[in-house]
């Protein structure tokens, strides 16, 4: 580089976001870093769909064949009513793509499967590298990068890509509003096993979606990996941020799911509120904004 330049682009964050940024500048020969906080990657599934529109970029990633093979096309949405099944809406009629069709699969697959593609083009994730200084000027960007064993490292970055989550420090240090509000329904969650299911007491249809009323609220089951469903249930307390136990989400399976349903085997439980929030603005010269670091919903 010259200039003083370190490195033309310096991403923050190895979320998908990150990660799809920095594999699309590598393939336009366009030389970057990028870091992550975290020591590893995450082993949780968190976001698990992935849509037609991401799939076609995906596809032009090179990438698209690999998604396909790991992950669980969703044909269908299925609605009921207790001990009734009420509708089947086909997902993905009409869609005018190649890939008419959610894609479920756990977002710490899709990280992994970007990784691996990001390697092939030369450039590796620095983990446990974290951000903590920011400026710029009318040239560049200038960073300071805190390393594992706690020294520091000064980067000067023609442009910088902050990719960096809902909690985004490049976004904080900017000083742009985060503007919206969070909804105070709590939310509970868990990535489980099922045995039967459905209105007639049959295993469910792993390529489908449940969304299932009855005794007043709802549980939704989302298909995905070996055998396991996401199972999403509203907490009548919404005061209650406790980590939700197989007992509790089975609670809610038994008052308002699919009739004759057993959880066991989770591999994730957790809670969440829901926000709804944008950046004020989504570049303030030299550096962006991107990901959950600009929206969430």
């Amino acid at each position: 580089m010259t200039n003083g330049m370190n490195v033309p682009v310096l991403v923050i964050g190895a979320g998908p976001t990150g990660l799809t940024l920095a594999i699309m500048l590598r393939r336009y020969g366009i030389d970057i870093r990028i870091i992550d906080r975290n020591a590893a990657p995450a082993e949780v599934s968190k976001a698990l769909a992935v849509w037609s529109a991401s799939l076609e970029v995906l596809s032009g990633m090179g990438v698209v064949d690999t998604f396909l093979a790991s992950g669980t096309r969703l044909k269908a949405l299925i609605a009921g009513d207790g001990a009734r099944k009420l509708a089947t809406l086909s997902v993905g009629e009409g869609i005018d793509s190649p890939y008419p069709y959610p894609l479920l699969l756990p977002q710490s697959v899709t990280e992994a499967i970007l990784t691996d593609h990001l390697e092939t083009l030369g450039t590796s994730i620095e983990r446990g590298v974290e951000l903590v200084g920011l400026d710029q000027d009318g040239e560049g960007v200038t960073a300071t990068l805190k390393r594992p064993d706690g020294s520091e490292e000064v980067v000067r970055a023609a442009y910088l890509a902050g990719c960096d989550g809902a909690r985004s420090f490049v976004r904080e240090s900017l000083k742009i509003e985060f503007e919206g509000y969070t909804e105070p329904q709590m939310f509970i969650l868990g990535d489980v096993k099922i045995k039967g299911g459905g209105s007639d007491g049959s295993d469910l249809d792993r390529s489908s979606i449940y969304i299932w009323w009855h005794g007043g609220s709802t549980v939704a089951l989302f298909p995905f990996g070996a055998e396991v469903w996401r199972i999403f249930a509203a907490r009548q307390d919404p005061s209650d941020d406790s980590t939700p136990t197989v007992e509790e989400l089975q609670g809610h399976m038994d008052r308002h799911g699919p009739p004759g349903t057993r959880l066991s085997d989770p591999s994730w439980l957790s809670h969440f509120r829901t926000n709804e929030r944008l950046a004020a603005k989504y570049r303030v010269g030299r550096i962006f904004l991107a990901g959950d670091a600009a929206h969430i919903h």
